[in-house]
């Protein structure tokens, strides 16, 4: 771009009409985009390149959420919000970010009067552990 135009192109006018468009089109993308979080692992396997996409779309109360979980090679779930945290499972972090930050997951009061944490899932009766 020669310096003529950028100068024009920077004026304020001209500018914030630029950007209007550009958010009215990305307001659209963000939209179908908001609180879904792409998580790509990758792995070269006998000369084949192999890639896994997994997008998670995180509902608490039925409202979709900002929490972005990734999934590393190993498979272990890890997410920003409690960076020094791994899970084999993302319903079991996603127990602990609430539980972690009730005030963003506020619940209506319970007739008890109480929030209950979130629990462990219980064994299924056929697992193998502890045998």
């Amino acid at each position: 771009m020669e310096k003529k135009e950028l100068t024009k192109a920077a004026i304020p006018k001209n500018l914030g009409g630029y950007l209007a468009k550009q958010a009215a089109k990305s307001a659209t993308k963000d939209d179908q985009m908001k609180n879904m979080m792409n998580s790509t692992r990758m792995v070269m396997h006998h000369g084949h390149s192999i890639a896994v996409e997994t997008m998670y779309v995180v509902k608490v109360d039925g409202k979709k959420t900002n929490i972005s979980l990734m999934v590393g090679d190993d498979g272990q779930v890890h997410c920003h919000a409690i960076p020094n945290y791994q899970f084999d499972s993302a319903l079991d972090m996603v127990k602990v970010i609430v539980d972690q930050f009730p005030d963003d997951f506020p619940l209506k009061p319970k007739a008890s009067g109480g929030r209950t944490k979130a629990t462990t899932p219980k064994q299924r009766p056929n697992s193998k552990r502890g045998k």
